[in-house]
């Protein structure tokens, strides 16, 4: 069977009219195929991206596996540029996971604007300048909602648990809140002076 580092076939680039049809014949043919993640965010030219086995993308994946010698299949793109040769190298440490989907991307930039896009981080700890609070990652809104609950003061009303991100730092912002947004008289002299009409009496 053909192999990354011993197959030195040359393949002509008018078979290939896009490029799903020359990875379905790098696979077909040569029993290799690309690092789909490579193909999308390594910018380097066609031809400095590298066949693997099956086997081998799997440990190019995880760990950043490089064929000895690059891959040795050639696939002729033109009269001097060959899918082959020595090209510059992807990420040595592999691709990283996302911890919460299980989904590979090319390097720490694209997992942290993955996480920042489909997950999510605490607004009221980075405000208040907790230590690390811009790279703790919550799965869902749910798994955020909870900390919410346990660390800060959520809204409990209904309006704002279905709006989402009603919260606060502390208690006298609450209670400010109750009193604002849903007409709820809360004395707030347990925690200093305030601009409330339940605060202080007159006359």
């Amino acid at each position: 069977s053909s192999s990354s580092s011993s197959s030195n076939r040359q393949c002509n680039s008018k078979n290939f009219p896009n490029m799903d049809a020359l990875q379905k014949h790098t696979k077909k043919a040569h029993n290799l195929v690309f690092c789909h993640l490579c193909l999308k965010d390594r910018n380097v030219f066609l031809h400095e991206q590298i066949l693997y086995t099956t086997k081998d993308l799997q440990k190019h994946l995880s760990d950043g596996y490089q064929p000895p010698g690059a891959s040795g299949v050639q696939l002729q793109l033109s009269t001097d540029t060959f899918i082959g040769g020595m090209p510059q190298p992807p990420p040595r440490q592999g691709h990283p996971m996302c911890k919460f989907c299980k989904v590979r991307v090319f390097g720490d930039d694209q997992l942290y604007d993955h996480l920042h896009k489909n997950h999510f981080t605490c607004h009221v700890c980075e405000r208040d300048g907790v230590r690390g609070a811009a790279n703790q990652f919550y799965a869902t809104y749910d798994h955020l909602e909870r900390h919410f609950d346990q660390h800060h003061y959520l809204c409990q009303e209904f309006d704002c648990r279905n709006q989402r991100f009603v919260v606060f730092s502390t208690e006298l912002l609450l209670k400010t809140h109750m009193a604002q947004e849903h007409k709820q008289q809360q004395p707030l002299f347990s925690v200093g002076g305030g601009s409330s009409s339940s605060v202080g009496g007159g006359g």
